[in-house]
């Protein structure tokens, strides 16, 4: 018996090295294509450069993505996903700015790579996420489907405004003026 559970755990961690593994491949490659993207428009690197500027193989490369717009897709799948889960919290369901407050938040600290994904359609990818997010659940009544429609693209271009102008203004600030627009389109 004793024999088959060390067996047993010999596997697990295996596994558990091969999960580890693959995920410093992916962020090595992201890292990389991140980088690169400071440099040169995303149409312009190689998938030679990425796996040379990664230290990894381009196997490793080809066993994790399929092309190099498959890792910003990922990442920002990443950043819709730590929003889309704010959004479980309580806390931001009784106090709606405090959410606005914590999407700005959010933006700021990732903000390198939210300027990366801006050159890139990708950006598009989180929002479109974050606009149903802020609509919420559909809405029976067409106009008021519009106004919150509305709403959400309001506060999709304030958030990429605030972004554009260097997140001068601080996230309360902010979350305020997300919280005006709604008021007013309500």
């Amino acid at each position: 018996m004793s024999v088959i559970k060390t067996e047993m755990e010999k596997r697990e961690i295996s596994r558990m090295s091969n999960s580890e593994s693959k995920r410093i491949t992916k962020e090595c490659l992201q890292v990389a294509l991140i980088y690169l993207m400071a440099e040169k428009p995303l149409e312009k690197i190689t998938i030679t450069e990425l796996v040379q500027r990664s230290g990894v193989s381009r196997t490793a490369f080809y066993r994790n993505y399929n092309t190099k717009e498959d890792i910003l897709l990922e990442m920002s799948e990443e950043i819709s996903d730590a929003i889309t889960k704010s959004m479980d919290s309580k806390e931001y369901e009784e106090n709606p700015k405090s959410w606005y407050a914590a999407i700005f938040s959010e933006v700021r600290k990732e903000s390198r790579l939210m300027g990366m994904l801006l050159k890139t359609s990708m950006f598009d990818t989180i929002v479109e996420r974050l606009k149903d997010i802020i609509k919420g659940e559909a809405a029976s009544d067409v106009g008021y489907m519009y106004m919150l429609e509305a709403s959400a693209d309001a506060q999709i271009s304030l958030l990429t405004e605030w972004f554009n102008h260097g997140m001068k203004e601080s996230e309360d600030y902010m979350a305020e003026l997300c919280l005006k627009i709604r008021a007013a389109l309500a």
